[in-house]
């Protein structure tokens, strides 16, 4: 597992090298990385090469943005509604989201959907808001 941090997000990367710890050895990439834009865009690649995917996660750079809603669709077939008050927060959402596809792909994990991914992003937020108010006390 490689990690290439452009944002500065440094409790988000802290938070997904402890979630994946298990799976270290595989050959993904995670790449984070700031965008202009207003909303949170995700994505992994297949690189046949190497047998290695690689994740890439953009956010937003500007503060005004923050808090930034996420409002999807989740497994259960409801609407889900949470907030990211933070770089770091909506970078677990998107790692999280992306990783899901990436072990979906690798067969780690089953149920390869936007819904299921959604939900594992919002898991991974509200599991990080908790670890990181527990680093800071």
């Amino acid at each position: 597992m490689e990690y290439i941090n452009k944002t500065k997000c440094y409790d988000a990367i802290a938070f997904a090298e402890k979630k994946l710890r298990k799976h270290a050895s595989r050959n993904i990439r995670i790449i984070l990385s700031l965008s202009k834009a207003y909303d949170v865009t995700g994505g992994y690649t297949y690189l046949n090469s190497k047998d290695r995917y690689s994740i890439y996660a953009k956010i937003p750079k500007g503060k005004a943005i923050y808090p930034l809603g996420f409002n999807w669709e989740i497994a259960t077939g409801k609407r889900h509604i949470d907030i990211a008050y933070d770089k770091d927060e909506a970078a677990v959402w998107v790692m999280a989201h992306e990783v899901w596809h990436v072990f979906c792909e690798l067969k780690i994990w089953k149920g390869n959907y936007e819904t299921k991914a959604n939900k594992k992003g919002f898991d991974w937020m509200r599991q990080f808001k908790k670890w990181r108010k527990g680093r800071r006390r």
